[in-house]
């Protein structure tokens, strides 16, 4: 990505009053992962009732050893708006592995479909953690973060967490 500028020129002249414009010294080569960009989400509030108006934090853990049956877990509300989601996934498990059994986070809409932000197939020795960074706009305002887990047999014992700061853009 390339993007133009005249700071430097405009720098120059400040300084000197005495820079001539060329034509390549206001080029600026920077990757698009590290363009700067500043964002100014709200503050973080307290939430109220079951719908998250604004900036803050999820945090939806499991700790369990042994049989369970399958379960969920899902986050408040989303207001509409634009939000930026970011965060970590983690996954730990030792026991059975067994190829059909995931643990998963997903952002769920309206209508119950999934979305996946994180999934996690539960092999022995597991011991992950998932980055999260995404900008999504929703229009409707029953989306919510899921966490699923599958059932554990004895003798299964995973560690899973979700931690997100979800910042209210617009």
């Amino acid at each position: 990505m390339i993007q133009f500028s005249d700071r430097i020129t405009a720098l120059a002249r400040a300084l000197a009053k005495s820079a001539e414009q060329a034509r390549q010294d206001s080029t600026l080569e920077l990757l698009r992962s590290i363009s700067m960009v500043l964002e100014l989400p709200n503050p973080l509030r307290q939430v109220q009732g079951s719908s998250l108006d604004d900036t803050n934090v999820i945090r939806v853990s499991s700790n369990r050893a042994g049989a369970f049956g399958a379960g969920a877990a899902d986050s408040n509300f989303f207001a509409p708006g634009v939000w930026h989601l970011r965060g970590y996934a983690r996954h730990q498990f030792s026991g059975t592995t067994n190829v059909a059994s995931i643990s998963s986070y997903s952002l769920v809409d309206p209508g119950g479909l999934l979305f996946p932000l994180a999934d996690f197939v539960n092999f022995t020795g597991s011991n992950l953690i998932v980055p999260i960074d995404q900008v999504i706009v929703l229009l409707d305002p029953t989306w919510f973060v899921r966490q699923s887990l599958p059932a554990q047999i004895a003798g299964d014992s995973s560690t899973v967490a979700l931690a997100l700061l979800c910042s209210r853009l617009l």
